[in-house]
């Protein structure tokens, strides 16, 4: 049976590309029982929706705000010195 930690890892790639057959058989059998890993993929599954909607535009306008322009200027400034220090 596959390890949470190879779960982690086949539940990513397999958001990636396509899994074999054994790779996706490991994965449900060990998800059958495993709650945490149902878990992890679930929200993985959420994140990537919620990252491929805000990437093309689909969030609401105040999930996509900006900082005002004098923010950006103190947060560079502030980066530039911490640099030469």
């Amino acid at each position: 049976m596959l390890s949470c930690k190879e779960v982690s890892c086949l539940a990513s790639k397999g958001l990636d590309s396509h899994l074999s057959r054994r790779e996706r058989f490991g994965l449900w059998m060990h998800l059958m029982m495993c709650r945490l890993c149902r878990r992890y993929v679930r929200d993985l599954r959420f994140l990537r929706r919620v990252f491929t909607r805000a990437g093309q535009g689909g969030m609401p306008p105040a999930a996509r705000a900006t900082l005002p322009k004098a923010s950006r200027e103190r947060i560079r400034r502030a980066l530039s010195n911490a640099d030469q220090g």
